[in-house]
């Protein structure tokens, strides 16, 4: 994947984060690690290596604490919502029944992202996650490829899309959509920057965005990424 130009996010825990980071470097590629705590206590403490091997190869690292705040698991699930917010997409490999993985998905799927799950054999503990996902609706992957070939089709879509607004003409904004609309252009603008230049809850702003998409007043061309519709002159 990361071969492929894609940005690879995780938390830099053991096992598969740290595999999924550093595969990355090694790629040449993109990696954002995002933690859960300061960065004088880092999580794992084995993973020390990986934290300045990520910095010494252009990788970026994350947290939303004080250098000097220490480990406190309570903090990793508020640091998943992170992880999922700044993913396009989550690919979940392994998943216990409860697990941190589950916390992301959760917060994934009230983002509106697209999930992706790798199968598990019934019989694992760590798959019990993963194949549950599946089952409530989640995309099954089994190579990279199945990633790589839905993102060229759905650049193809939106493409097409793209095109299809270019004679569209809208004559009256309602006024509680005008703030937003007179915010947006036809380059793509990701929900949270309308949140966070409106000052609004995300709660309102999807809310809104919503019923303005469905009336036809703006275009969501990725995900959570939306643009606006022509206004007649």
């Amino acid at each position: 994947m990361s071969s492929s130009g894609i940005c690879v996010i995780s938390g830099m825990a053991e096992g598969i984060d740290a595999i999924a980071h550093q595969t990355a470097v090694e790629q040449k590629g993109k990696t954002i690690a995002i933690l859960g705590s300061g960065f004088y206590h880092l999580y794992p403490p084995e993973n020390e290596w990986l934290f300045h091997k990520l910095l010494a190869n252009g990788g970026c690292l994350l947290t939303e604490y004080a250098p000097n705040t220490e480990i406190d698991k309570k903090n990793f699930p508020k640091r998943n919502r992170l992880i999922s917010a700044l993913s396009d997409e989550v690919l979940v490999v392994e998943a216990a029944y409860r697990s941190g993985t589950s916390i992301t998905v959760k917060y994934a799927k009230e983002m509106g992202k697209k999930i992706y799950a790798v199968p598990s054999n019934i019989d694992s503990s760590k798959g019990v996650g993963t194949n549950r996902f599946i089952r409530e609706g989640a995309i099954l992957v089994v190579t990279p490829q199945d990633i790589l070939e839905g993102k060229k089709n759905q650049n193809i879509r939106r493409e097409d899309r793209r095109e299809t607004i270019q004679e569209t003409k809208i004559k009256d904004i309602p006024k509680e959509y005008t703030s937003i609309y007179n915010l947006l252009t036809d380059k793509p603008l990701h929900v949270n920057e309308i949140t966070k230049k409106l000052h609004k809850s995300i709660q309102e702003i999807t809310s809104t965005l919503t019923i303005m998409e469905l009336e036809g007043y703006v275009l969501q061309i990725q995900n959570n990424s939306f643009i606006k519709l022509r206004k007649e002159e």
